[in-house]
């Protein structure tokens, strides 16, 4: 997932994973799991977090993703991951 605008890692404080019943609106909806991440090191350009738990603790059904860059100068979302189901 992407931000919709280059972010600078370095200047971040967390990340937040949202994940969103198919179809809501992210920016009227509220999510149905959330975790904050922190700030995972970058490797080759990447960062990665084991969200498997607050995946599980979905109830079944169809959803997306989304990841916010939350840093003092305020947040960045992600545009949508692609649908998944659990």
């Amino acid at each position: 997932m992407s931000p919709r605008g280059r972010v600078d890692h370095d200047a971040l404080d967390r990340y937040v994973v949202d994940f969103w019943p198919s179809g809501a609106d992210p920016s009227a909806a509220n999510p149905a799991g959330s975790q904050d991440i922190g700030k995972p090191p970058v490797v080759s350009g990447e960062c990665q977090a084991d969200v498997g738990a607050t995946v599980q603790a979905l109830a079944p059904g169809q959803y997306f993703a989304t990841v916010t860059a939350v840093g003092s100068g305020g947040s960045a979302r992600s545009v949508p991951s692609a649908s998944f189901t659990r």
